[in-house]
């Protein structure tokens, strides 16, 4: 993205050719926005509040739109970072079918190292109040007019003293899918060597989601 002086402000990377940022990740970026910073106060019960939202109104096949998950943490306490020391729990989104939908990469907050007085032990966490974006597309055959996104958001908060159990929080979204003009998709029954972009596409996701895959 260019400003009125041709600086570029902004670069929006993904990992297949075809998928493009939404309206509404532009005009963040127009208007200089990050997802690092959140600037809602801390709940006051003690405890963490997760809010999650779905930013757009349908599930489109190659334009983004993003899961969003805030979670507000009360001062003096943290939330782990991945990777969390042995036994606890970071924060993570885990969703329960991803055979319709495209999981693109996780837009995080950086964490920082917090150092346990008393000992040598150094971890990453966050703190404050957070706000991770995950990306998602439609792979979706166009025979499906809904996708349900659901899953569980995980988290475990502690302070310097002590840890509270796991948390988790759980969201479902019933979708409605958006068609999208695909590249080439016009000239699919002119030649033999045209791309089958929808095809390709699924196999490029199933590459990506592999144990060994880089």
């Amino acid at each position: 993205m260019l400003d009125a002086d041709g600086v570029i402000i902004a670069k929006f990377f993904d990992e297949h050719l075809g998928v493009r940022a939404n309206s509404a990740e532009l005009l963040r970026a127009a208007n200089g926005e990050t997802v690092e910073l959140v600037t809602e106060a801390p709940p006051a019960d003690g405890e963490v509040t997760a809010t999650i939202t779905y930013d757009g109104e349908h599930l489109a096949e190659i334009v983004r739109h993003d899961l969003v998950v805030r979670l507000a943490i009360p001062e003096g306490q943290h939330v782990y970072a991945d990777p969390a020391p042995e036994g606890m729990v970071p924060v993570s989104i885990e969703f329960d079918d991803t055979d319709r939908i495209g999981i693109r990469r996780l837009v995080a907050p950086e964490p920082h190292e917090h150092h346990l007085d008393g000992t040598d032990e150094t971890f990453v966490v966050y703190d404050g109040t957070v706000e991770f974006r995950q990306p998602l597309v439609n792979t979706a055959s166009p025979r499906h007019k809904t996708v349900t996104v659901s899953g569980t958001v995980h988290w475990q908060a502690c302070d310097d003293l002590a840890c509270r159990i796991p948390r988790r929080e759980r969201f479902s979204f019933e979708l409605p899918t958006a068609p999208s003009e695909w590249p080439f998709g016009d000239r699919a029954e002119e030649s033999d060597a045209t791309m089958d972009f929808r095809h390709h596409f699924g196999r490029m996701m199933v590459r990506r989601s592999a144990p060994d895959a880089d």
